[in-house]
């Protein structure tokens, strides 16, 4: 995939491409994660200790549920763990006069995974692990590494997307109000609350740090809203949303 998606210059952006590739590099993508998590599983499932091996059953099933509960209920957090793990099948074909320069990519990718949503899931993920590889060491002993990639990195990741995620979001605030648009003339009308929840979030930090002026986001924020809470009206009276975005899209 990721040798097609290299070849097709014409049809897919360098950057896109790397930023994509990324997902194959250890401790970066999705994968690696779920691929550390099992092998932490696996070592407490080979342990001589009873006990030991329950913690180890225990957490492989845990990691098996806590990927059931995401592809299952949510088609929007289906398809996010899906890029996760398949990014170079998800390449957005290159647009005209939708340049990102490699480093705007780095950063929208960083947004994505600090999010508030997403650093809930790295708790949610990388908690447990880290209690059952402190609870291991203790037992059986763990070598070094296998510390490090379980407790260091997860911390450091987490802290990281807590400190920066506010001034990542600040880069990106054009990029949010047009992956908004996409979302909403795509119909995933659950995505789009999603980036205007960030756009409105970004108003009240900027505002608050002072950031500069807010006024691009608060002027796209007041067409917005509007228009998708007009849409809500009519999809609760039964009424399809028409796409009323696409002439505010050529603007932005």
């Amino acid at each position: 995939a990721l040798a097609l998606r290299a070849l097709g210059c014409s049809s897919y952006g360098a950057a896109d491409v790397a930023v994509a590739g990324l997902s194959l590099v250890p401790f970066l993508g999705e994968a690696c994660d779920s691929l550390k998590d099992s092998v932490l599983a696996a070592q407490a499932i080979a342990s001589d200790t009873g006990w030991v091996r329950a913690i180890g059953c225990g957490a492989l099933g845990y990691l098996w549920l806590l990927h059931l509960a995401v592809l299952l209920p949510n088609k929007s957090t289906r398809l996010e763990l899906c890029r996760g793990y398949l990014a170079l099948l998800f390449v957005k074909r290159k647009a005209a006069g939708s340049g990102y320069s490699l480093w705007k990519k780095l950063l929208q990718l960083f947004y994505k995974q600090s999010t508030p949503t997403r650093r809930w899931a790295m708790v949610l993920e990388d908690a447990p692990q880290g209690v059952i590889a402190s609870v291991i060491s203790v037992a059986d002993g763990l070598k070094p590494f296998a510390l490090i990639v379980n407790l260091v990195l997860p911390f450091a990741r987490l802290l990281l997307a807590w400190m920066y995620h506010d001034h990542v979001s600040w880069e990106v605030q054009d990029w949010l109000k047009n992956e908004a648009l996409d979302a909403y003339s795509a119909g995933r009308l659950a995505l789009c609350d999603d980036y205007m929840s960030a756009l409105h979030r970004l108003e009240g930090v900027a505002q608050k740090r002072g950031w500069g002026s807010v006024l691009a986001v608060r002027e796209q924020l007041q067409t917005l809203i509007p228009t998708r809470s007009a849409d809500t009206e009519r999809a609760r009276a039964g009424d399809a949303c028409p796409c009323m975005w696409k002439s505010e899209r050529a603007r932005v």
